[in-house]
């Protein structure tokens, strides 16, 4: 039986709702009336920053960013004037400030709020100007029509308990993705270009800068756990383990002393077991808390979650972020230089730069 396929378009479309996509969306939102289309595959938005819903806890538990030290003056653009912008931003994406947290860059410690993600969602659905929001959307093929000058993105949805096809067509691009899934869709591209074409050699430049990035992933295991068990955990053991890089304490039930923490493994030992599956990523992760662990209580096991990251930018900046020859746009991870530790700054600094390059007026 053939599938349904649904069919859209819009003048600009952002594939990836993490930090960096959606506060693009959130910003060209808010300055144009041009139909923008935003994708993601998951359920929620987020990216690394979404809130993980846990099914035996009463609240959503941020398994990635969740926390972050942010300098907004470093976001200011003086000829743009966009201080009031990007502090209206920061209130809009749900980041708080955390009370007395100045850090030694001179940043402040800002945190995600609990209901930041669901309440941007009906932010961007329900403004003047609404954004066409198409959640469980994954992209999979990417084509460029150079006579039309439009892009062409197919791919599959969930509808009712039902795989469903789509496709849509958009004048303007925005890839908000980990370099190695822009690279997937950039060859998918390529493919349907002839050599002699452009587009063609422009997004061949595009492929080998992406390619230079360093791609890493890290499994994170959440668990709840006691607080004396917690607190009795042999800390030099810790610090020595080649498993654990460190535990993120995410809540505490007084009543119950029952801990939620989040377990990050090191990257080396990651990278080795990238492809394995969740249960033995478990099981490793347990025995490893077991001998670190003086106090033998019962831990329960909530969530193993692969995280993706790039541990390096590129090598050569894309600059511009939007390239007008191909009504093509960058932003995330891989676009601005610092450590994973200001990461939502680096994603912000990126979505900024990328909102004061797209002109959506020359594409009605």
């Amino acid at each position: 039986m053939n599938q349904e396929i649904t069919y859209s378009k819009s003048s600009l479309t952002i594939v990836g709702g993490g930090i960096s996509g959606t506060a693009l969306s959130r910003l060209l939102q808010q300055h144009n009336t041009e139909p923008i289309t935003l994708l993601d595959k998951s359920r929620r938005l987020g990216g690394r920053a979404s809130l993980i819903p846990i099914s035996s806890h009463d609240q959503d538990l941020a398994i990635g960013v969740h926390q972050c030290s942010i300098d907004a003056r470093e976001l200011f653009s003086q000829e743009t004037n966009q201080e009031a912008m990007v502090k209206e931003l920061l209130s809009d994406l749900g980041w708080e400030k955390v009370a007395n947290t100045e850090v030694d860059h001179g940043g402040q410690l800002y945190k995600l709020s609990l209901n930041a993600w669901s309440d941007l969602e009906q932010k961007l659905i329900t403004h003047a100007s609404p954004i066409s929001l198409k959640l469980s959307h994954h992209v999979k093929q990417l084509s460029y029509d150079c006579n039309e000058r439009l892009w062409y993105l197919y791919g599959e949805y969930w509808a009712k308990q039902k795989k469903c096809k789509f496709e849509h067509k958009t004048a303007c691009l925005v890839l908000s993705l980990p370099p190695q899934q822009s690279v997937s869709l950039l060859k998918e591209a390529q493919q349907t270009l002839a050599m002699e074409q452009a587009a063609y050699h422009y997004i061949a430049h595009l492929i080998k800068q992406f390619e230079q990035v360093v791609n890493q992933a890290q499994w994170v295991v959440l668990l709840r756990i006691s607080q004396d068990a917690l607190s009795d955990m042999n800390q030099t053991g810790l610090k020595e383990s080649k498993i654990i890089k460190q535990i993120t304490k995410l809540s505490i039930n007084e009543k119950t002393s029952q801990a939620i923490i989040a377990l990050h493994t090191q990257a080396q030992w990651s990278n080795i077991h990238l492809e394995d599956n969740t249960e033995l990523i478990e099981k490793l992760c347990l025995l490893e808390l077991d001998r670190l662990l003086i106090s033998k209580d019962s831990i329960v096991v909530l969530k193993v979650h692969r995280w993706r990251y790039a541990s390096a930018t590129l090598k050569s900046k894309l600059d511009p972020q939007y390239l007008t020859e191909l009504q093509l746009g960058f932003c995330g991870e891989a676009q601005v230089e610092g450590s994973i530790e200001r990461g939502v700054q680096r994603a912000l600094k990126s979505a900024l730069k990328l909102f004061s390059e797209v002109d959506l007026s020359t594409q009605s």
